[in-house]
Order: structure tokens, then C-alpha cells, then sequence
């Protein structure tokens, strides 16, 4: 997806190369600016957890200075989240104002969002999230998932007015993070 009159691109990582890119900016940002050791790997400079090695697809947006921004999506119907039992899965259908229990084979999760600090202003999270939400519905997802932390007020500020809301909230490695969700209509 093109940002249009921006000077940025969003768009799948198509290359090994890319991928590689993409771990090092979530390893700037995650591992070195917040202290994110899950899953580091300091001699490499990266970070990748198990759910890069299926069939997620990892994002990338792209200046003319390379890759300064990544996420990810994942489709549940491919195999548990990392963390899978931490989500609130009973919650998430009351939020959605289900009758039914979730059915997961069409939820899809939205994670490892990570901009290097000098270009978070130039609005790659709204073309990413307008990227993801269209891969969902071009994939039959009826349910959009992430993991969003609550201190960070102007990236909640930012998932609300596109749509999401929090379902639950949780603790992983020692810090509570809210759950959240969209549908993709």
C-alpha cells in the first residue's frame, strides 16, 4: 500500500534481507529503547520470536533512508499465538457482542509494531493499520486482536479513533498490557 503524497512505502516484506531489516528495527526499539529482552538476540542485533518462522507475514515501511518501521499479522487458523493462553478469549466475544464463543480459525493478530524514533511523526502506524485491516477482510478475518501497552496513551489514543477496543487486559513478563480488538468491516 503506498502512503500516497508521504514519503514512505508500506507494504509486505518480500526478502529474507527485509526480514532481517525488520527484526533489527524491532530490536532498536523494543530491546533498546524499552528494555524488551524476550526473545532478543543481542549478538545479532535482532528480534524474532517463533511466530516469524510460520507463515506470519511481517510489514515493512520504507524510506529512502530503508526500513524504519515494522509490524506483523498472524492468522490464528495457522497455530497459537505466542501467548495464546494469556488472551481472553471469552471476553473478546462479550466485547464483540457475540451470542457465540470466538470462533479462531477467523481471528487475526496485529503485533511487534515498532518505528525507529525519528520518523514515528510521519504517520506510517495509519497506513500499517489500514494495510492490516484490508489483508484481513481480503483473508475472511472477522476479528482483529493486539496487545497494546496502556502507558502508551497517544498509540491508544491512536487505536481508538480507528475503530478498536480494549477486551481485557493481562500481564506478560511482569507488565500489564491491554488487549484489544477490531472488526474489519
Amino acid at each position: 500500500m503506498d502512503a500516497g503524497s508521504h514519503d514512505f512505502t508500506v507494504r509486505f516484506a518480500e526478502t529474507e534481507e527485509e526480514r532481517l531489516a525488520a527484526y533489527r528495527v524491532r530490536y532498536a526499539v523494543s530491546t533498546e529503547e524499552e528494555g524488551d529482552e524476550r526473545y532478543a538476540d543481542h549478538a545479532a542485533r535482532i528480534l524474532r520470536d517463533r511466530l516469524d518462522d510460520g507463515p506470519s507475514r511481517v510489514i515493512i515501511a520504507e524510506t529512502s533512508s530503508g526500513i524504519v518501521g515494522t509490524s506483523r499479522v498472524s492468522f490464528r487458523r495457522d497455530g497459537p499465538f505466542i501467548a495464546d493462553e494469556l488472551y481472553r478469549w471469552d471476553l473478546l466475544a462479550a466485547a464483540a457482542n457475540d451470542d457465540q464463543p470466538v470462533e479462531l480459525s477467523g481471528v487475526a493478530l496485529w503485533d511487534r509494531g515498532a518505528v525507529l524514533a525519528n520518523f514515528r511523526r510521519l504517520g506510517i502506524y495509519k497506513v500499517t493499520e489500514a494495510l492490516v485491516t484490508e489483508t484481513a477482510r481480503r483473508n475472511s478475518i472477522q476479528i482483529l486482536v493486539g496487545v497494546v501497552d496502556p502507558k502508551k496513551e497517544v498509540l491508544m489514543a491512536f487505536m481508538k479513533r480507528c475503530g478498536w477496543a480494549v477486551f481485557a487486559s493481562s500481564e506478560i513478563a511482569g507488565k500489564e498490557w491491554f488487549q484489544v480488538f477490531k472488526r474489519p468491516d
